[in-house]
């Protein structure tokens, strides 16, 4: 049920490093409610100091997961990976779309249990290893994706909007807003206004 969207954020460092590829979820995700979201979230993106830390936005240290992380998944960075998974999901419209619980996670990696039931190894593959070739396989989706390409240093340096209604065939927005359900709202005169934002924080859609 629902007009299901999703939204890959890949977060790159200058040198290439993978900081993260998540996916965020809109159950009701068509028109305009995901690139609003998009943007938001871009705008107001934490500095690398405030996601580097664990104290800056939890309390807890999730030694396994932060190894598996760093050494299965090659996250440069784990502590700020969890950081910012957390903040998109707390922060976005939508929600991550692999639920993770860190707690009972890290209990699952420390015990060497395997749960059927997601807080597991292939959750964490998901949840901080999506790249625009395989993240559709985890996506419940019938109105189209978005995927946003960050490189991150102190700050967001770069970020580029790209859209696709099939992962493998990207295409322009004017061309997204074409499918029946999404025209109505992305008209040419929200394009105009959405591009002109965008371009005023350095944000590259085509």
């Amino acid at each position: 049920m629902g007009e299901r969207t999703q939204l890959l954020i890949q977060v790159k460092d200058k040198k290439d490093n993978l900081l993260i590829g998540t996916v965020l979820h809109y159950q009701w995700g068509y028109g305009r409610t995901m690139l609003m979201d998009a943007l938001n979230l871009i705008i107001n993106f934490p500095w690398h100091y405030d996601l580097d830390s664990n104290n800056i936005m939890d309390h807890n240290n999730y030694p396994e997961i932060d190894t598996f992380l760093k050494n299965n998944l090659n996250i440069k960075f784990p502590v700020l990976a969890r950081n910012l998974y957390s903040w998109l999901g707390n922060t976005s419209s939508g929600c991550n779309n692999i639920p993770l619980d860190f707690d009972k996670t890290e209990y699952n990696l420390k015990n060497q249990i395997e749960s059927p039931y997601q807080n597991n190894i292939s959750s964490l593959e998901l949840a901080f290893h999506a790249n625009q070739n395989d993240f559709a396989n985890q996506c419940d989706n019938n109105d189209g994706y978005m995927i946003a390409d960050i490189i991150f240093d102190r700050y967001i340096e770069k970020c580029e909007f790209k859209f696709c209604y099939n992962p493998t065939q990207l295409i322009s927005l004017e061309s997204y807003s074409n499918d029946v359900k999404q025209s109505h709202f992305l008209n040419l005169k929200f394009i105009s206004a959405y591009k002109t934002i965008c371009k005023s924080y350095d944000i590259k859609v085509d």
